[in-house]
């Protein structure tokens, strides 16, 4: 036993799973993995900031305070195009999505609430 009260094995397994949850595939359908819709987006005039939550990504807009949060959508998933999503019962009632045109995830449009349609480009990436 190691110093934590696990087997050797025991560790090995765990280290697995958490690379598997740090670095899941949204589908493998897509070929998107977890942690490709990250980084800094320009969006339309203004930016915002992406990062995996859990089950979905936390997307934070420059000048608010209140996260949304957008879950990858695998019925959307057609010709590479990949659509992440709010889900209105979790986010006041709004419906937005992000569409991009490959699965690299750098280019493509924001569609907001009202239907209005605003060009994202992928600015940065963390570290």
């Amino acid at each position: 036993m190691g110093p934590i009260g696990m087997t050797r094995h025991g560790i090995e397994l765990l280290l697995i799973g958490l690379a598997l949850t740090t670095a899941r595939p949204l589908s493998a359908q897509s070929g998107v993995g977890g942690n490709d819709f990250e980084g800094v987006y320009q969006v339309g005039a203004t930016t915002c900031m992406v990062a995996p939550a859990r089950m979905s990504f936390e997307v934070r807009w420059h000048g608010k305070v209140k996260a949304e949060y957008y879950f990858y959508n695998e019925a959307k998933f057609v010709g590479g195009t990949v659509v992440l999503e709010t889900d209105p019962d979790y986010n006041d009632g709004i419906a937005q999505s992000f569409v991009f045109d490959s699965i690299l995830l750098d280019r493509g449009i924001f569609v907001r609430s009202d239907g209005r349609k605003l060009t994202v480009t992928r600015k940065g990436r963390p570290p």
